[in-house]
């Protein structure tokens, strides 16, 4: 086995808790002699993250600032800043380090992220993603006085970092939900969809049919039970849009 087989179980989440705390105890210590050993890392690393940061940041950014990472720390820190960098977890991780980490490698781990984190974090969400794929949607819904009836919204932010804006009332953005739908039933197979998001979208469809067939609530609900069975809602656990 390979010496970074750990290090790519770790970033996977399939290190087990106490191998988990070895390793990184490991890595921190790694660093710390590191640091010691060349008191200008800081620095380089710093114009490393500035030069590859800079601009764009697109599908292939993660890679490049992993390679040039790795030429300069090691492919083990590397790794380490990988796992530290990682979406939405910079600080919680930045914490758990505390507990075994020298105040040397902290204030290392710290001034990278504090001065690159949300650089890191975007390279590494759009990191092997299709770039014109969606990340986020963003929607306002309000009311319109003036015509009286509902106003949508939608902001679709790409991986790419652009951002594409739809805005409408209710029966345009129903069309072009009907579009989409018309559109995936062109993939022409069942197994083009896992049953986690099949779920998701079936409750999505029941919620709403309900809203504008209250006289058929029950109706609605027998036939999406029968769709989705209680015992397949565990598949959805941890599924996120």
């Amino acid at each position: 086995m390979s010496a970074i087989d750990p290090w790519i179980s770790l970033l996977t989440g399939q290190l087990p808790d106490e191998e988990q705390v070895r390793l990184l105890s490991e890595g921190v210590a790694e660093l710390e002699a590191f640091l010691e050993s060349r008191p200008e890392a800081t620095e380089d690393v710093l114009e490393i993250l500035a030069r590859r940061l800079d601009g764009k940041i697109d599908h292939q950014t993660w890679a490049t600032v992993d390679a040039a990472l790795s030429s300069y720390l090691g492919r083990e820190l590397a790794y380490l800043i990988a796992w530290v960098a990682q979406p939405e977890e910079q600080m919680e991780r930045l914490r758990e380090l505390s507990g075994y980490a020298a105040p040397e490698a902290m204030a290392f781990l710290g001034t990278v992220l504090g001065l690159y984190g949300p650089e890191l974090e975007r390279a590494y969400l759009c990191w092997n993603e299709i770039p014109d794929d969606w990340r986020v949607l963003y929607r306002d819904v309000y009311y319109d006085m003036l015509n009286q009836r509902p106003h949508i919204r939608l902001r679709i932010q790409k991986y790419n970092g652009e951002t594409v804006t739809f805005e409408g009332h209710s029966d345009s953005i129903l069309a072009l939900a009907s579009s989409l739908i018309l559109t995936l039933r062109l993939a022409g197979i069942p197994d083009a969809f896992s049953q986690g998001r099949l779920l998701q979208f079936g409750e999505e469809v029941r919620e709403l049919f309900r809203l504008v067939f209250p006289a058929l609530e029950e109706e609605i609900d027998q036939f999406f039970d029968k769709l989705f069975p209680e015992g397949q809602a565990g598949e959805v656990e941890g599924e996120t849009a």
